[in-house]
């Protein structure tokens, strides 16, 4: 049997001793199994029907009508969605014609009863049915059915026949022997009765009430009471000529039929609210004297606590009641919240409300079965602690209900602000008999929690310590001790969160688009507040002073999110604030700031000399001397340093040019020294220097208060020194320092004897290190011996070297020219006179024009590859072994590109070509190549347009589905970054490509974005931009580091987070992680993890150092 709700109204409701056949007589039955809220399902099912009835209407026309010669004229179909009119449908008995035989049952509500009658009078043939194309014995169709019962329940209401008919369908009276779709009042639709079956049920809609104290002039307690609907209708009429004259307090701009309607919604309100004061507030005053003299007052405390839990916890039910029946179904039902929206506006402003009244109901009868036993025990409520420890677990829909207040405040400001209905509304509620707003309700469900804690310590401090209540309760305060710390850490998130919302909605970019990762759920706001861009005196001027300074200037609102500092600029348009980006934001691992006016330290020093520094703050007050950096010869830094910095000492400060409020590109021309005097750390102003690449600049603001700006920088510190601990990845240490000099600088080193041997070259020689080991305490540590000097470089001839350690050769590019060489010469080139000529004489030249090359494996061959112009030409390393004769020739392979080629990546079993058109695929079996990118894809038109060099001289907005926009586009969407460059005349520079699982990773100079194996970019992929210029990429999966002249940016490379950054001068990748084909699932055990580069520190000597990830 099909027990489905929604038309079999309460099936086995009753048993068989309660109602039967034989006492079909009785009349007088109380039905206490009833629900009370029965509205909501006659509701629902009346729209169904509704719906059904419209999509079968086509049915019902004059032909169809026509043809039914032998029947009974078929009458219009009205369906009556009023609801309140079918709880009073018994006693509104329709007049029947004299000729028509007349049936009629007392209690049409009995489902049996109505079966049985149905059964006796309905006429039943043999019909054909339209869908199996067969005879169906005892049928009759549909509106046959409708049309008795209607004669039967004594309504003119064919849709309420309708939903009697499917009630009966569900208890398998009425059977459609094709399919078991919903009956259906039609011509079409064939069905049968099964007599033998058993009926038992109760069709609501019909019953009167059950409360026996309940008549039509004084109706009972219950909501969905008809004889209350029928009050309400004649009051509803006794009162009409009473609203048609106007009231003072509505809106000019209100209508009048809707403030009628809204008179009448809160006269309903007010006639269904039931004031129930005849409950006693107070323990004491329920119980008899005699009660109160046999106690002592610690009890007397206890049971005024246990019942106070009883008591507020019935008002709050009773408060989400109203909510549920008055608040939620007056704005569903009425136009007081526009259509569009009010959908929305319910299910977050009513968020969680039927689930906490669920509970809490459910909570609130067994506190009152515990409360009614103390008329059993002496009045005397023994406890309530088991109780409470078996429903506090079910608390939890008051965490996910506070988290939604924040959005739910929103949205009820918002309509207040703009819908005069919404707003007059919520005045007529507290002027009712209700007595509260929306907000006063709603807030309750805030305060329950905490209310609980405090009832329960109360009964704790009035309760023996020595009974097994006071441990009971004592878990119960522990549970709900945990219970609010989950709601503070939800609604603490969900209010974060919100914030950073309306942050995102408010900004305004100027003509560049930044991706602030607002999008990001765990994204947060730790601290804003407003500077001032031209000084101000707050200490002498008076408080009007200061506001017209304040209107005169202008203020610049900041933004310290986890990840950005923000700066908007406040403007008046058209009675709307405008909330425009004053400065590029600043990502922390970048800023650097001061108290004062100028960074009055040199920032270069501190750079060169602090191994793997990052943005900071700093300090100023030690400018004097008396604190200064210890020469050390500890390499070792670890990534989680401290990010409290100390300024260098005067005499060892350069004295570069100024730069402040101005743009350089480089360090030297970014700092400027001033005096101690000038460094006043009670100064008003703060100094913010952006040490990008792209954009680079410094900005001095002021402030109203000395505390607010030690406040902004003890935040800033606090969140860049959380990013270096959150993000403790990577060991840095240095390999050598104090060697190579300014005159002396590294350009590459090649590793060779499983690293125990390194050949270094700089522009001036070749030289050979060796690894030494160091003893530090508790740890192995090794650095490059001083080097050995081989070969000379005058004027920067070798260009680039490669060794070849299973052939023992070595790669030379001189003057564009490739050689190779034995290492064996190595060893006999010491002591000679011309150590670049022995070289050269010892050498074999294997190409010309060579601008550059590159050794790796593709297709289980080890290649070497080189360009030369526009092509480029490989050949297998092994064809080198065969060149000893000198009849042999080398062959190679070459490939002509459209473009010119930039670099050279190696991928399992093609090359990728890095040209300025593009990536290409270059196939080293067929000799052939494609781009890599497929034009079809309309996404990636921002990388191909850009490829074909459209985009000189123009500005090109990349949002992040890859489409195209100019700068007059939509100024609200914050993740699209300008591409143009000039240093690349418009066009995106490929750099280095990556397999990470079946995807590929494509780096760029001004962004890295993923693409399938098909060409097409990866779905809901983010894409990379960014904040310097590249000139090499390096990947230890899930991070990716690229190389910028100033500093190593590393980030997420699924999202492109920008989570740490490494800042020295003029640093160069060493060497990297040659395997470009990653298996994301492979054990990291046996990946090289060490990337080598340098950079120069403070005394211009270039440092080797180590990044070693953990």
């Amino acid at each position: 049997m099909n027990d489905n709700p929604r038309h079999l109204l309460f099936n086995d409701i009753f048993n068989n001793q309660r109602i039967s056949i034989e006492n079909d007589n009785k009349s007088d039955i109380e039905f206490q199994d009833l629900i009370s809220n029965h509205d909501t399902f006659i509701s629902s099912t009346i729209k169904e029907l509704k719906s059904d009835l419209d999509k079968y209407s086509c049915i019902y026309n004059n032909n169809d009508i026509n043809k039914q010669e032998n029947h009974s004229t078929k009458p219009n179909i009205v369906v009556n969605t009023n609801v309140k009119k079918h709880s009073s449908r018994i006693s509104s008995i329709s007049s029947q014609s004299s000729s028509q035989k007349k049936i009629s049952t007392h209690n049409p509500q009995y489902l049996s009863k109505v079966a049985n009658i149905l059964i006796k009078v309905l006429p039943v043939n043999t019909n054909i049915h339209p869908k199996l194309n067969k005879a169906v014995n005892n049928s009759c169709y549909g509106y046959q059915i409708v049309d008795y019962l209607m004669k039967i329940i004594k309504t003119n209401d064919r849709a309420l026949a309708t939903i009697y008919a499917r009630s009966l369908q569900q208890q398998n009276v009425i059977v459609d022997i094709a399919t078991n779709q919903k009956f259906r009042d039609n011509h079409h639709d064939l069905y049968t009765l099964n007599t033998s079956q058993r009926v038992n049920g109760v069709f609501i809609i019909l019953t009167k009430c059950y409360s026996p104290t309940c008549t039509r002039d004084k109706s009972c307690y219950s909501l969905s009471c008809p004889n209350k609907r029928l009050l309400k209708s004649k009051a509803s009429i006794k009162k009409l000529h009473d609203r048609k004259s106007s009231n003072t307090n509505t809106p000019i701009s209100a209508k009048p039929s809707m403030i009628f309607k809204q008179n009448n919604i809160i006269n309903n309100i007010n006639q269904n609210y039931n004031h129930n004061n005849e409950e006693k507030t107070l323990w004491s005053s329920s119980v008899p004297e005699s009660i109160l003299s046999s106690i002592s007052s610690k009890e007397l405390k206890r049971q005024e606590a246990i019942y106070e839990v009883y008591i507020t916890e019935k008002n709050f039910v009773k408060s989400l009641e109203t909510i549920r029946d008055s608040i939620i179904k007056t704005l569903a039902e009425t136009n007081i919240i526009p259509q569009d929206i009010r959908k929305n506006f319910i299910k977050h402003v009513f968020a969680h409300v039927n689930d906490i009244y669920s509970v809490n109901k459910r909570f609130l009868d067994a506190l009152k079965d515990r409360i009614d036993t103390m008329y059993t025990q002496n009045y005397l409520i023994s406890g309530i602690g088991d109780v409470l420890l078996k429903w506090i677990p079910f608390f939890e829909p008051f965490v996910f209900y506070i988290a939604s207040r924040p959005y739910a405040k929103y949205l009820m400001e918002t309509q207040r602000q703009v819908n005069p209905y919404f707003s007059r509304f919520d005045e007529d509620l507290m002027n009712s008999k209700l007595r509260h707003g929306i907000d006063s309700f709603l807030s309750q469900g805030v305060s329950r929690p905490g209310r609980y804690v405090l009832l329960v310590k109360e009964i704790i401090k009035n309760t023996n310590n020595e009974t097994k209540e006071y441990e009971t309760l004592n878990k119960c305060l522990e549970q709900l001790n945990s219970l609010m710390k989950r709601i503070d850490k939800a609604s603490g998130a969900a209010q974060d969160r919100h914030d950073v919302i309306l942050l995102k909605q408010k900004i305004l970019f100027k003509n560049e688009f930044i991706n602030l990762g607002l999008n990001d759920e765990k994204r947060r706001i730790r601290h804003e507040g407003s500077l001032f861009r031209n000084k101000i005196n707050t200490l002498s001027s008076s408080s009007t002073n200061i506001a017209q300074n304040f209107n005169n200037v202008g203020d610049i609102q900041f933004y310290l999110l986890d990840n950005v500092l923000l700066f908007l600029k406040s403007k008046a348009v058209n009675k709307w604030n405008q909330h425009k980006v004053f400065q590029r934001p600043i990502p922390l691992p970048l800023l650097f700031v001061i108290s004062g006016e100028d960074m009055n330290t040199s920032l270069r020093k501190y750079i060169g000399y602090n191994l793997g520094c990052s943005g900071a703050v700093l300090d100023s007050s030690d400018l004097s001397g008396t604190t200064s950096f210890k020469k050390n010869d500890n390499f070792n830094f670890n990534s989680g340093i401290t990010n409290t910095i100390k300024t260098l000492e005067e005499d060892d400060i350069a004295s570069p040019s100024s730069y402040r409020r101005q743009s350089s590109n480089s360090i030297k021309d970014l700092t400027q020294i001033s005096k101690a005097s000038s460094l006043n750390h009670n100064t008003l102003a703060i100094t913010f220097l952006y040490y990008g690449a792209k954009q680079r600049y410094q900005i001095t603001l002021y402030g109203g208060q000395i505390a607010a700006i030690t406040t902004l920088m003890d935040k800033i510190k606090q969140e860049q020194m959380r990013l270096i601990q959150n993000y403790n990845i990577f060991n840095l240490y240095k390999l050598s320092e104090k060697v190579f000099d300014n005159n002396n600088k590294i350009i590459s080193l090649e590793s060779f004897d499983n690293g125990k041997k390194n050949l270094v070259l700089t522009n001036q020689s070749i030289s050979m290190c060796t690894m030494i080991e160091k003893p530090i305490i508790n740890s192995k540590q090794f650095v490059l011996s001083p080097p050995l000097k081989l070969v000379n470089n005058f004027n920067n001839k070798i260009q680039q070297i490669a060794v070849v350690e299973d052939l023992q050769i070595l790669l030379l590019l001189i003057d564009k020219k490739l050689y190779y060489v034995k290492m064996m010469i190595l060893n006999d080139i010491i002591g000679q006179k011309n150590t670049f000529e022995y070289l050269k004489q010892n050498s074999k030249e294997l190409l010309t024009n060579c601008t550059m090359f590159k050794i790796g494996k593709c297709a289980n061959k080890d290649l070497i590859v080189t360009i030369t112009g526009s092509i480029i030409k490989f050949f297998e390393l092994n064809n080198l072994m065969n060149l000893d004769n000198v009849k042999n020739k080398l062959h190679f392979t070459t490939v002509t590109f459209d473009s010119e080629p930039i670099s050279i990546s190696f991928l399992k079993n093609n090359l990728c070509i890095g040209c300025k058109k593009g990536f290409q695929i270059v196939s080293v079996t067929q000799n052939a190549h494609e781009p890599l990118l497929d034009p079809a894809d309309t996404s990636l038109e921002f990388a191909i347009k850009q490829m074909n060099n459209n985009g000189i001289g123009t500005t090109t907005i990349v949002l992040d589905n890859g489409s195209l926009t100019t700068t007059n586009s939509d100024t609200s969407n914050m993740n699209a970054i300008n591409t143009s460059s000039n240093s690349n005349n418009g066009y995106l520079r490929p750099m280095e490509i990556y397999r990470i699982g079946n995807n590929f990773l494509l780096n760029y100079q001004e962004l890295s974005f993923f693409v399938n194996s098909q060409g097409w970019r990866k779905k809901d992929s983010n894409i990379i931009y960014w904040e310097g210029i590249p000139q090499h990429f390096c990947l230890y999966y899930p991070y990716i580091l690229a190389f910028n002249t100033n500093f190593i940016e590393i980030r997420y490379v699924e999202t492109g987070e920008l989570i740490r950054c490494i800042i020295a001068e003029k640093i160069r990748l060493l060497k990297e992680n040659k395997d470009k084909n990653l298996d994301i699932n492979k054990d990291k055990k046996n990946v090289d993890n060490e990337i080598l580069y340098a950079y120069e520190d403070d005394r211009g000597y270039d440092v080797v150092a180590s990044i070693k990830f953990i």
